[in-house]
């Protein structure tokens, strides 16, 4: 079960200072619209896969096991693809789960 994050308030918080992930959940970002969307993994505590999905709920982009914020550095990720979602999964889940670019995410928003 993913929590959904659908304002720019919860965009901008996200998964930030969170110092763990329950197995099979994540966070979903639902835009209004199909862009480049960039992320950054500011005040983030946890490791993520970090997929893009655009508004045929395929995956065009992953980014897998991204690094938790270390001594003040952070990642930035800004695929070149345009997507309407963004799914933030616990490191690894990708992986355990099969998942690809070319999957059709199945959920409803």
């Amino acid at each position: 079960m993913a929590e959904v994050a659908e304002r720019e308030t919860e965009w901008n918080l996200g998964l930030s200072n969170r110092t763990a992930m329950g197995e099979s959940t994540g966070m979903l970002f639902v835009f209004p619209d199909a862009s480049r969307r960039g992320f950054w993994m500011k005040d983030t505590r946890i490791d993520l896969d970090i997929l893009w999905i655009d508004a045929s709920k395929n995956i065009v982009w992953i980014e897998r096991d991204v690094p938790a914020e270390a001594d003040g550095k952070y990642g930035e990720y800004d695929p070149p693809v345009l997507a309407k979602y963004v799914l933030e999964l616990a490191a690894g889940s990708c992986d355990v789960g099969g998942l690809k670019i070319g999957d059709t995410a199945g959920f409803s928003d």
